[in-house]
């Protein structure tokens, strides 16, 4: 399951913004060139970027059902389910229709609630991954842009002569910090969106075996 979905989680990236960052970039670079030796104890300053690369949510979404519905523990509430989608058009009354599909293949309610309840470890084990894997990659990349970003700020102190070429550097070196900073809290919002979306779906789903036909206990 590590691998389930963080193997390749940069093609979920959403790129947004892109070419507005680089032209600002080189703008606010070219304005700190034109300036003189004054400029090497003054601040320079770093557009925030407009736009953040978030996750395909719908992809995440269609993932995390892919991961638990393949998982064994769900093997139970999957037939079970098929049965209730099966007698739909037979059986429009809801309540009726999980009984029916219950009597259909056998189903203990217990049975159904735990193999929903399944969903809540995948989420858990991918919740980790992500965790893991996606954020720790992502801070150690703002990280190193930070440390560019002061390794830089020193070198200009230390010599006007490179000024333009090293200010230039500099922006952009800050620009990926914020840029990537920004990135990183607008994946996290969208992987906590998708997380929440199917776990309150499962959620809703043992909720209504619960309802219709008991606990099991």
């Amino acid at each position: 399951m590590a691998k389930g979905i963080f193997g390749t989680l940069k093609s979920l990236v959403v790129e947004d913004g892109d070419e507005a960052d680089q032209a600002k970039t080189q703008s606010s670079a070219k304005a700190t060139a034109a300036t003189t030796t004054a400029a090497t104890t003054a601040p320079i300053s770093v557009d925030h970027a407009e736009s953040a690369q978030g996750l395909d949510v719908s992809a995440l979404d269609q993932t995390f059902e892919r991961l638990i519905q393949q998982g064994a523990a769900f093997e139970a509430y999957a037939k079970f389910a098929q049965a209730v989608k099966s007698l739909e058009a037979v059986i429009p009354d809801e309540a009726m229709r999980y009984k029916a599909a219950q009597a259909t293949v056998g189903a203990d309610a217990k049975a159904l609630i735990e193999a929903l309840k399944s969903s809540v470890v995948v989420l858990g084990e991918e919740s980790k991954n992500f965790e893991g894997s996606f954020v720790a990659s992502a801070t150690a990349d703002i990280d190193t842009a930070q440390q560019r970003v002061q390794a830089l700020s020193d070198e200009i102190v230390d010599t006007t002569k490179k000024l333009a070429s090293l200010s230039e550097q500099k922006t952009q070196a800050s620009a990926d910090v914020t840029r990537k900073t920004s990135d990183l809290g607008k994946a996290k919002i969208d992987f906590a969106s998708a997380m929440k979306t199917v776990g309150d779906r499962y959620v809703d789903l043992w909720q209504k075996v619960e309802q219709h036909l008991g606990t099991g206990a």
